[in-house]
C-alpha cells in the first residue's frame, strides 16, 4: 500500500492583504474583481473560505456551504476521470 503525501499552507486572514499583494491580485481583491469559482459572488474578507492553486491559477471560494461541496465534488470527478 502507498501513502500519499498532500502539503497544506494555512494563511491568516492577518496576512491575506500581504498574500494578495505578493501574488498580484491586492487591487483585483479591493476592487471586487476576485469571484468564487462556484457560485461567481464576490470574494470580501468577511466572506472568504478558501484561495487554492489549480491548474497553475489561483481560485477562491467564498463561505458557502454549497460552494465549498461542489468544488469538492468537481475535483472528485477529475480524479476519477485521471485514472
Amino acid at each position: 500500500m502507498s501513502i500519499k503525501k498532500k502539503t497544506l499552507d494555512v494563511l491568516y486572514l492577518d496576512d491575506l492583504e500581504q498574500f494578495l499583494i505578493k501574488i498580484g491580485l491586492s487591487d483585483d481583491f479591493k476592487e471586487g474583481n476576485i469571484k468564487c469559482y462556484c457560485c461567481n459572488e464576490t470574494i470580501k474578507i468577511d466572506n472568504i473560505c478558501a484561495l487554492m492553486i489549480k491548474k497553475n491559477k489561483f481560485i477562491f471560494l467564498c463561505n458557502k456551504e454549497s460552494c465549498y461541496e461542489n468544488y469538492l465534488k468537481l475535483n472528485e470527478e477529475v480524479k476519477k476521470d485521471d485514472i
